[in-house]
């Protein structure tokens, strides 16, 4: 039912403290969530890492095995036959890549990557936290 000029709403105004509860009730539980975040932000991060350590270890383990090693010291030693030769020794190259072990190393990386930097924006959004009166 209509009435003009608002009558039912202006009876009712709610406290003036109000206002600035709910407002600190948000900041309150935006906080806890980044704490929280932060947290297991931190826990990923770390295992990431070590996940990463592990891997890149495994990675040099496969690269000498590959004999990819072997290959590369030829550029140096013998260059004039790497330019004559050079699509056969892409080829060889190539074929020598442990391609798992590498997107292993990848993931890996761009998961620490992608945890530090929620990390980062957790910290910055913890360190800014406004008080409102």
């Amino acid at each position: 039912m209509y009435m003009g000029n608002n009558m039912f709403f202006t009876q009712i105004e709610p406290p003036k403290e109000l206002f600035n509860a709910v407002l600190n009730r948000i900041e309150a539980e935006k906080g806890k969530k980044a704490r929280i975040n932060l947290m297991f932000s931190s826990i990923g991060s770390a295992i990431s890492f070590a996940v990463l350590f592990v891997s890149f270890g495994y990675l040099s383990q496969s690269l000498y095995q590959s004999g990819f090693y072997d290959f590369v010291s030829l550029i140096f030693s013998d260059g004039s036959l790497i330019l004559d030769l050079y699509q056969e020794f892409g080829l060889l190259i190539l074929e020598s890549l442990p391609a798992l072990e590498i997107a292993i190393v990848l993931s890996a990386l761009l998961s620490f990557l992608g945890l530090f930097k929620n990390i980062i924006k957790n910290v910055n959004s913890l360190s800014t936290k406004v008080k409102i009166a």
